[in-house]
């Protein structure tokens, strides 16, 4: 625990100033009063990039591949197999785009799980 002295010489817990690393993205970054610089992108962030990647690919909308509101629920339910990602998508759209989305699922989850061990 970062802690710093105030004028009164108390302790008190450091603070953390956070701002938004640009328009379009969910990345924080956050940078605590010893100016360490943490920079954490969602789960929904990482969807929506892989999205973007792959409606350029096949030239068509991003929203033909997964809605947003699915892309949520995906970040909320954090599936770990094809049937339970077909709850949320449909069989079909389960089907073509599961690989990919459940690969992302397990690397955001490991991340996480390393965070909570440091």
């Amino acid at each position: 625990r970062i802690t710093q002295r105030s004028h009164s010489g108390a302790k008190q817990p450091a603070r953390q100033y956070c701002q938004r690393a640009g328009p379009k993205t969910r990345t924080t970054i956050c940078r605590s009063s010893q100016n360490k610089k943490l920079a954490t992108p969602s789960l929904e962030d990482e969807l929506r990039t892989w999205r973007s990647k792959r409606a350029s690919v096949i030239k068509q909308p991003v929203t033909s591949i997964i809605y947003d509101e699915d892309l949520r629920e995906i970040a909320k339910q954090l599936p770990k197999t094809t049937a339970q990602l077909a709850e949320i998508v449909g069989t079909i759209t389960a089907q073509k785009i599961g690989p990919d989305v459940l690969l992302i699922v397990a690397q955001a989850e490991s991340r996480l799980a390393l965070q909570t061990l440091k």
